[in-house]
């Protein structure tokens, strides 16, 4: 691996660590140069000044100690959290391609059907039932298993498809559930059908965040 490959490899890890611990990587920037300003001091003082000696002697080594339990926190909790993190984003965002987003996709083109003259309604509802299904079962995993790496924005735009009026009506009228209304009254709301889609669309844009 080339020296140039390895900076950029340690750089994600490092505006990550600056970024969540700032308090952690500025108390180690200042322990550091503290430690410096003390070698220094010793090593130019008049050592017969005893009770000054002393004070940077015993400053010195609390920097020290200081430094020592950040990398200890470093090195034991924090890069093993993060490298569970890395690996917990990329399951994640092969989970969302694979049964969120390619199943929304799916939701879509068969949405699209049912504007087609010569569709066969009961095998596109059974299609739609499945598709619906799939989305719930998909957004839930995605809860209960990633919550804690996916974004805000991502889950928001999750939840709202689990309470969107027209995904709703579509489940169960795909299910049989609603037999009052045909499949065609329902897609005729073009402001819940335009809604549905724009939600869907974010989702889709999310999911791509997160890959």
């Amino acid at each position: 691996m080339s020296k140039d490959n390895k900076n950029d490899s340690r750089s994600p890890f490092l505006k990550d660590f600056f970024r969540d611990h700032t308090s952690v990587a500025l108390t180690i920037i200042i322990c550091v140069f503290l430690c410096l300003c003390c070698v220094f001091a010793l090593a130019f003082m008049d050592k017969s000044i005893e009770l000054l000696y002393q004070m940077v002697s015993f400053l010195l080594n609390v920097m020290i100690n200081i430094i020592a339990a950040a990398v200890f926190f470093i090195l034991q909790v924090y890069l093993p959290n993060y490298r569970r993190k890395k690996i917990l984003i990329r399951y994640a965002g092969i989970f969302l391609e694979e049964r969120l987003v390619s199943r929304i996709k799916m939701f879509e083109h068969h949405i699209s059907m049912a504007d087609s003259a010569d569709k066969n309604e009961e095998r596109l509802l059974s299609l739609l039932a499945l598709d619906c299904e799939e989305i719930y079962s998909a957004v839930n995993e995605c809860m209960r298993t990633y919550i804690t790496v996916l974004p805000d924005s991502f889950i928001d735009a999750a939840n709202s498809i689990l309470y969107d009026d027209m995904f709703y009506m579509l489940t169960l009228k795909s299910t049989g559930k609603l037999k009052a209304v045909s499949l065609v009254d329902i897609l005729e709301d073009r402001a819940g059908r335009d809604q549905l889609t724009e939600r869907m669309n974010i989702i889709e844009e999310e999911a791509e965040k997160v890959r």
